[in-house]
C-alpha cells in the first residue's frame, strides 16, 4: 500500500520531481517543459516518485485560470478536478514459476491453500507474501473446502484418499485412505459432501469427524452445488443429476443421463447447469430441470459479473444470461475457457486453455488482459486481498493480480482524456470526492 499525508506542492516549471525535490508524502501538480501538451501529477509515495500522466488534448495553457507552465496548489484542483479514471491490471507471476496446480482455497488459519496437479503436494501463501511447501510434499490434490467443523479438506486425484488441514498447521490424511475425489461442498445439513471421481459414488463429513460414504455407493461425482432451494445438487459423468433430500438421501433428479459440469445460481435466482455435450439446464422453480435454449455444446457456467448477469464458459468463447431468460453469446466466439471470478477491482476475470487471462469490461466487452498466453485451472482471493491464479498443465506455477496505481484527471474546462486502456470512472465534484476514490484504489490520502 503506497501512503501520502500532506497536501499540494507548488514546483517550479520545468522541475521535473524527484526523490531530491519532492519530499516524503508530497504531491505536486504541473506540466513538464518540453513543449508537450501533458500535465502531470507527481507523488512521492512509499517506493519513490509516482508520475501520473494528466493529458490536455493540446488545451494546455490554461487551468483554471493559471498558466499550465506551473504546478498550482490544492485550490486550484478542488474547484477544477471532475472526474478520475485509474487502471494499470498487472498479472505477475509469484516466487512460484514452475508447476501445475489446480484448486487454491482459503484454510481455516486465512491463509491460501494450493494444490499440486503433478504430483507436487500442497503449497501454502505465508503473510510474508511468499508461497511455499506444506508438510505435504507430494500427491496430486485438485479440489478443496472447508467443513462444518472449519477445517480445510482436501480431495486426493491419485487415489490418496481425503486429507485434512489441523489446527497446528499440519495437514494429515483422515480415515479415507485411498480413492479420487472431486469438489467438496456444504448441504443443507451443513455437512460437508465428498464426490468420488473413481466410482465410488458419494461420501459425507460426520460432526464425529469421520467420513463415511452415503446411500450412493456407486458413480462418479466430480461437481455439487446449492440450489435456491437450499438443497444440493450433484453432477454425474454420464448418470445425470443427483439431489440431496432434506431426509438425508441423495436420489437422482428427473435428468438421469447425460455428463455434467458445474452449476451455479444465476440473476434469475436459478440454478443453471453446464454439460459436456448437450448444452446448458436449467432448475426451474417446480423443481424440474429443463433444457434452456442452448441445447448442444460443452459448457460451465461461471460467475456473476460486475454487470449482475451469469457467464458462461464454453468451448467456443464465452456466453451470458440475458435478461429476457437467453443465453448468447458475447463478443469472445472462439477459445476454450474454465473459470471466472470476480477480482479485487470488482471486474470479471476468465481464464482460456493457452489464451492466457481475459477481464469483462463496464461496457460489456471481454478483452485479454497482459497475461495472453497459457492455462489457467482456478483463481482464488488470498488473505492480502490478491486474486491468485494457478497455471495448470503448461507448467507455468502461480500468479497473482497486483492492483497497480494510474490515475487520470481530468479538469472542469473539457480537456479530453487519453487513455488507451479506460476503465471504470469516478465522477467527483470535490477533494473529498478526489480522497474517497484515491482511498479505493489503497492510497491513503491526507490533503488540507
Amino acid at each position: 500500500m503506497k501512503t501520502i499525508e500532506s497536501n499540494l506542492k507548488l514546483i517550479g516549471s520545468g522541475n521535473i520531481p524527484t526523490t531530491d525535490n519532492l519530499e516524503p508524502g508530497a504531491m505536486a501538480f504541473g506540466r513538464i517543459s518540453d513543449g508537450g501538451d501533458d500535465i502531470r501529477l507527481f507523488v512521492n509515495a512509499d517506493d519513490g516518485v509516482e508520475e501520473l500522466l494528466l493529458n490536455t488534448g493540446g488545451e494546455h495553457n490554461d487551468l483554471d485560470g493559471r498558466d499550465a507552465e506551473h504546478c498550482h496548489p490544492v485550490s486550484s484542483i478542488t474547484d477544477a478536478v471532475e472526474e478520475v479514471e485509474y487502471n494499470e491490471t498487472k498479472i505477475v507471476q509469484t516466487n512460484v514459476t514452475t508447476g501445475d496446480f489446480f484448486s487454491v482455497t482459503i484454510g481455516q488459519d486465512n491463509k491460501l491453500y494450493f494444490g499440486s496437479t503433478n504430483d507436487n503436494g500442497i503449497w501454502v501463501l505465508e503473510n510474508n507474501g511468499q508461497i511455499i511447501k506444506t508438510n505435504v510434499t507430494t500427491g496430486d490434490f485438485r479440489y478443496a473446502s472447508l467443513g462444518q467443523d472449519n477445517k480445510l479438506y482436501f480431495g486426493s486425484n491419485d487415489d490418496n484418499g481425503i486429507w485434512v488441514l489441523e489446527n497446528n498447521g499440519q495437514i494429515v490424511q483422515t480415515n479415507i485412505t485411498s480413492g479420487s475425489y472431486g469438489s467438496h461442498i456444504l448441504g443443507q445439513d451443513n455437512k460437508l459432501y465428498f464426490g468420488s471421481i473413481n466410482n465410488n459414488g458419494i461420501y459425507v463429513l460426520e460432526n464425529d469427524g469421520q467420513i463415511v460414504q452415503t446411500n450412493v455407493t456407486t458413480g462418479n461425482f466430480r461437481y455439487a452445488s446449492l440450489g435456491p432451494d437450499n438443497k444440493l445438487y450433484f453432477s454425474t459423468n454420464g448418470n445425470g443429476i443427483w439431489v440431496l433430500e432434506n431426509n438425508g438421501q441423495i436420489v437422482q433428479t428427473n435428468v438421469t443421463t447425460g455428463h455434467f459440469y458445474t452449476a451455479t445460481i444465476g440473476q434469475d435466482n436459478k440454478l443453471y447447469f453446464g454439460s459436456n455435450s448437450i448444452g446448458i439446464f436449467v432448475l426451474e422453480s417446480n423443481g424440474q430441470i429443463v433444457q434452456t435454449n442452448v441445447t448442444t455444446g460443452l459448457f460451465n457456467p461461471t460467475t456473476i459479473g460486475q454487470d449482475n448477469r451469469l457467464y458462461f464458459l464454453s468451448i467456443n468463447g464465452i456466453f451470458v444470461l440475458e435478461s429476457n431468460g437467453q443465453i448468447v453469446q458475447t463478443n469472445v466466439t472462439t477459445g476454450r475457457f474454465y473459470w471466472g471470478i470476480l477480482g479485487p477491482d470488482n471486474n470479471l476475470y476468465f481464464s482460456g486453455e493457452g489464451e492466457g487471462i481475459f477481464v469483462l469490461e463496464d461496457n460489456g466487452d471481454i478483452i485479454q488482459t497482459n497475461v495472453t498466453t497459457g492455462f489457467f485451472n482456478s483463481a482464488a482471493m488470498g488473505q492480502d486481498n490478491k486474486l491468485y491464479f494457478t497455471s495448470y498443465e503448461n507448467n507455468g506455477g502461480i500468479f497473482v493480480f497486483e492492483c497497480g496505481i494510474n490515475n487520470y484527471l481530468r479538469t472542469y474546462k473539457g480537456w479530453e482524456l487519453h487513455n488507451k486502456n479506460q476503465k471504470d470512472v469516478h465522477t467527483i465534484d470535490s477533494i473529498t470526492g478526489l480522497r474517497n476514490m484515491l482511498n479505493d484504489i489503497k492510497l491513503v490520502v491526507g490533503i488540507i
